[in-house]
């Protein structure tokens, strides 16, 4: 088996083919989820009451991505603001 490549940004992708990769998703597939317009969900992430994207693929703003499964999470723990948010995972809760 071989290591998990860690990209520039950050974020760790398994490189073996039988290891599935985290979905990342797209701003605009936030939106989506959280059925949320795509002004109201810019207010939110500026505000710090959307949790900031995991990784950054392009370096620019079309390059954000959030993990599916830590969006799902953050929405299980009732959506706290990024500070909440950021002390749940600093105490050891999964994000």
């Amino acid at each position: 088996m071989t290591e998990p490549v860690t990209l520039s940004t950050g974020c760790t992708c398994p490189k073996t083919p039988d290891a599935p990769a985290p979905l990342l998703l797209t701003f605009g597939e936030v939106c989506r989820e959280l059925r949320l317009g795509g002004r109201t969900a810019r207010r939110l992430l500026s505000s710090g009451r959307l949790p900031a994207p995991d990784c950054n693929i392009t370096g620019g703003a079309k390059g954000r991505r959030w993990r599916k499964d830590r969006l799902a999470k953050w929405i299980d723990c009732g959506a706290p603001n990024a500070d909440a948010w950021a002390a749940h995972v600093a105490r050891g809760g999964k994000a």
